[in-house]
C-alpha cells in the first residue's frame, strides 16, 4: 500500500506503534500490509513489512496505528490466490 512517512516512521524503532507524529518527511512510500488487528492498547493497528531492512522497526516490521492509517493513506491493491 502506498503511504506518506512521517518523522516517526522513520525513525520507528522496536515493537511500538507509529501515530504519526512530526512533519510528513516522505509524500509517499510503499509498504507491504500483513494484517490488521490489536496491538498493545490499540484496537485496530496495521502489521506492515517495510523494506528498509532488518535494522528499521521490529526486524523490519512495525505496527501503524488506525490514525496513522486514516491521516497516511494515498491507495493499495490486493492480491487472491485460488
Amino acid at each position: 500500500m502506498g503511504i506518506s512517512a512521517t518523522e516517526d516512521f522513520i525513525e520507528g524503532r522496536g515493537k511500538t506503534v507509529i501515530q504519526g507524529s512530526g512533519r510528513k518527511a516522505s509524500d509517499f512510500h510503499v509498504v507491504l500490509l500483513l494484517g490488521i488487528g490489536k496491538y498493545l492498547s490499540f484496537k485496530d493497528c496495521f502489521y506492515i513489512q517495510n523494506s528498509w531492512g532488518s535494522t528499521w522497526g521490529d526486524q523490519g516490521r512495525a505496527y501503524l496505528s488506525r490514525k496513522y492509517f486514516e491521516d497516511n493513506f494515498y491507495g493499495g491493491y490486493a492480491l487472491s490466490m485460488p
